[in-house]
């Protein structure tokens, strides 16, 4: 067995990483295909079905990415953080770690994928729409290929081949899209679209271990029990932090789908669409500078945190803030122009809503990584569950008196309690400062 920790370096030589503005170029162009193409998939859903067919969809992906997240058991942050720490000093290392997690989120998405399965009529029960049955079991095989995949994407983004990244990240909506054009052409039952996101994942997936393969290397290895229980331990410690960062995304989704039902679900995310293709933006620039961040903790250099998340502050917040006002200025021309049906203008004020609160969150958003990169796993969990429990104590609260507001108004807050805690604990835990 070899120690991770302590194995002489590999003199092996991996790509260069990529440069970080010229990273952030490239991911803000596969970011603005992932918005386009976000907003076209909704667009076929509304245009050959209807609200109900297309609240039913966004139910079924709401929890499909809620369980996901525990078929993945944090295992992606494992490799990113030992990919980042290694992947340009001791390729062996490196690769080691990305095979390893790449071994133990097989077995763990399995298990996952199992416990849809048998979940199923309690699923059921919660949600008494036409076609949930159908729509969930179709998109159950491809549950196990996302939690595969995102391993998978974090070791080329802990490389930092980001321009790979972007380019990966395109082609899964390209797979997307394309089977659902497949599916709407032989007019499918609208139960049936969500087989668009099995085929994605699965055609997606030896893409990605070719991509992955490239990034950090590949060598023949026998399984290291060292390893395996680094990526146990650390995502013992994370994975709830990953299901809790899904589940906040998608919790108005899942309350409004249950309180309100498919239709008003389907209105509502029509905002949530825009607001998630935004919300890409901070993904982005947060993929960027999660390597960073890991190597100036390790090597104590935090005032350098400070200086790289206010000048992120100074250049993102006004125009998250313009977006926003945009948003709702021009929203009424998208519906006009793709949707064709007034019944979305109602997600008008939703809208404004959700894009004004989160651009004022958005520079601490970027950073809300920093814990899992600095080895604190369990201060990351804890942080993001108390930021999910803000979320739907809101969404309890608002959604029945509210509606669409309501929710809005709930995912919303649910940002500035992330910011707000981020800069505290940030401070006290790590002795680290964002912005202020």
């Amino acid at each position: 067995m070899s120690d991770p920790e302590n194995k002489p370096a590999s003199t092996a030589i991996t790509p260069p990483p990529t440069r970080l503005m010229s990273g952030m170029v490239w991911n803000m162009g596969s970011l603005v295909f992932l918005a386009a193409a976000g907003v076209v998939m909704n667009i076929i859903i509304a245009r050959v079905y209807d609200e109900t067919v297309l609240g039913l969809f966004n139910i079924c992906f709401a929890l499909y990415i809620a369980l996901s997240q525990f078929g993945v058991f944090g295992f992606h942050l494992s490799a990113l953080q030992s990919v980042s720490e290694f992947a340009h000093d001791d390729q062996d290392r490196a690769i080691s770690g990305a095979f390893h997690a790449v071994v133990v989120v097989a077995i763990s998405t399995t298990v996952a994928t199992l416990a849809g399965l048998v979940l199923t009529p309690v699923l059921a029960q919660v949600y008494q729409i036409d076609g949930f049955v159908t729509a969930w079991l179709v998109m159950l095989p491809g549950l196990w290929g996302f939690a595969v995949n995102k391993v998978l994407y974090a070791v080329i983004n802990g490389a930092r081949q980001m321009r790979v990244f972007a380019v990966m990240q395109s082609l899964r909506y390209i797979f997307m899209i394309a089977a659902l054009v497949v599916l709407a052409l032989t007019d499918a039952p609208g139960a049936y679209i969500t087989l668009s996101l099995t085929i994605a994942e699965l055609a997606l997936l030896p893409v990605l271990g070719v991509a992955a393969i490239r990034a950090v290397g590949l060598k023949r290895m026998a399984l290291d029990r060292v390893w395996i229980r680094r990526h146990l331990s650390f995502g013992a410690r994370v994975f709830l932090s990953g299901a809790i960062l899904e589940l906040n995304s998608r919790i108005s989704v899942l309350v409004l789908g249950y309180m309100a039902g498919a239709a008003q679900t389907g209105i509502y995310t029509m905002a949530v669409l825009i607001q998630e293709g935004v919300m890409q933006a901070i993904f982005v620039v947060r993929n960027n500078i999660n390597p960073l961040i890991a190597r100036h903790i390790r090597d104590g250099e935090r005032d350098r945190i400070l200086k790289l998340s206010r000048m992120i502050f100074l250049g993102g917040a006004p125009v998250f803030l313009v977006g926003a006002g945009l948003g709702w200025l021009l929203y009424p021309f998208f519906v006009d122009w793709f949707l064709g049906d007034p019944i979305y203008y109602v997600a008008r004020t939703p809208l404004f809503v959700l894009l004004a609160m989160m651009g004022i969150a958005a520079p601490f958003l970027m950073f809300n990584q920093t814990f899992s990169q600095a080895h604190k796993p369990s201060v990351h969990t804890g942080y993001m569950a108390t930021v999910l429990l803000a979320n739907c104590v809101l969404n309890i609260a608002l959604i029945p008196g509210m509606g669409l507001l309501g929710a809005a108004l709930s995912t919303g807050g649910s940002f500035v309690v992330s910011s707000i805690m981020l800069v505290v604990l940030a401070r006290r835990v790590l002795g680290v400062r964002i912005v202020f």
